[in-house]
């Protein structure tokens, strides 16, 4: 990932890649904020206090703007933020899926995504040079894969988003990573439906 930040947050820290990321930047002895939807054996095994980890729902708009609270209340500047949560759900054909189950994946996946970066970018410290925003896209940017379309659809969006913000933000990089296919929480949404 670069040059470890100082300070950071990782908003879905108990994902599979949010928990792999902290525990390399905590070992480097990086200041961490996190957020968890739920807490898992990885949130509990990370050497993370109270006053730097919180609770934060994708599917709650209110629990989004909690969280975006609590982290301006530590008044505390991040380098880098890091956006991990998503969902692969709801799998099916378009045409037979039920549409506020296709709305509510498109919403953590984009809408979501986006209130929580934009929620937080006040809080980042342009001091040392520019912070840097990382989110994650996946599979079918580039092709059609049948079932798939809530995620898709968002994540190409998400792309765009990421681009528009990069250029209007010139203080702060963004950044979208394709990491492929990934044995993770997201992934095994695939193989249990």
């Amino acid at each position: 990932m670069g040059m470890e930040p100082r300070r950071a947050i990782i908003v879905g820290i108990t994902s599979d890649i949010g928990s792999a990321i902290a525990e390399r930047w905590l070992q480097a002895g990086v200041s961490l904020v996190g957020s968890y939807r739920t807490m898992s054996n990885a949130a509990r095994a990370l050497p993370l206090n109270a006053e730097s980890l919180f609770q934060c729902d994708f599917d709650s708009d209110e629990s989004i703007q909690r969280f975006v609270s609590q982290v301006g209340a530590l008044r505390v500047g991040w380098n880098q933020l890091v956006v991990c949560p998503g969902t692969m759900n709801p799998i099916g054909p378009f045409a037979s899926i039920d549409f506020s189950e296709w709305e509510a994946g498109f919403r953590v996946n984009f809408i979501s995504t986006l209130r929580v970066i934009r929620g937080l970018l006040p809080f980042r410290d342009c001091s040392s040079g520019p912070p840097i925003v990382i989110v994650f896209a996946g599979g079918g940017v580039n092709s059609a894969p049948e079932n798939f379309s809530s995620y898709t659809v968002s994540k190409i969006a998400l792309i765009k988003m990421i681009e528009l913000m990069a250029a209007e933000l010139s203080d702060t990089r963004f950044v979208i990573l394709g990491p492929g296919w990934v044995e993770t929480k997201i992934h095994r949404e695939t193989l249990e439906s």
